[in-house]
């Protein structure tokens, strides 16, 4: 009886030994999983962030995108307003240039606020619309950024008017006048050659249109 209640009690240490083994594996996988699930909380807490960011770029995206579809919608009102005006002009180069320019003078240049004045105007980035016979949008483009109020649109291809047919720097914003095809290519090449040999960083920018690149 003594032999066999010794014998118990070994056996029951060994299963005690054995279920505390047990337990530290328990333990180390409950710490593995622990840390699985943290790092699940840290991913989801990301990805949430990232959801969020993502969402609010969007938004601001899709503000952008309709700001610019606002303003593109303005400037073909003024095309075709300027031109029945002056019953006079050539909407088909002009509005086939909208989109280009609107993006262009609202989002990607680096324009000046003032013209002809300070280092602001100095580093301004240039424009040169070879196409001159589209210069509708132009001046619809340049009325938007400042340099001309609304009301001068009226005065296009008006005689003793800023606004001509073509484009002449006698307007604010008009960099060199333009219309003979071909020919602005070559200008804004030779605006980029100075500018960078001045050690300036402005870019420049030329439109040209299908019919003069054919020519």
């Amino acid at each position: 009886m003594e032999y066999k209640e010794k014998d118990i009690i070994s056996d029951l240490q060994e299963d005690n030994k054995l279920l505390l083994s047990k337990i530290e594996v328990y333990k180390e996988e409950i710490t593995k999983l622990k840390n699985k699930l943290e790092y699940a909380q840290r991913f989801f807490v990301l990805y949430e962030n990232i959801m969020e960011n993502s969402r609010k770029e969007n938004k601001q995206l899709t503000e952008k995108i309709k700001e610019l579809e606002n303003l593109c919608k303005e400037n073909r009102r003024n095309v075709i307003k300027m031109v029945y005006n002056a019953q006079s002009g050539h909407l088909g180069g002009a509005l086939s240039a909208v989109e280009i320019m609107t993006v262009l003078y609202n989002k990607c240049m680096n324009v000046c606020k003032n013209w002809g004045e300070g280092e602001d105007f100095e580093n301004r980035d240039r424009f040169v619309l070879s196409k001159g016979h589209a210069s509708a949008i132009l001046y619809s483009v340049l009325s938007q950024v400042g340099y001309i109020s609304k009301e001068d649109l009226m005065g296009f291809r008006i005689f003793g008017s800023k606004l001509q047919g073509h484009p002449c720097p006698i307007c604010k914003g008009v960099e060199v006048a333009s219309g003979s095809l071909g020919q602005g290519l070559s200008i804004a090449c030779g605006m980029a050659i100075g500018l960078k040999l001045d050690k300036k960083q402005s870019k420049v920018f030329c439109l040209m249109g299908d019919g003069e690149l054919q020519e």
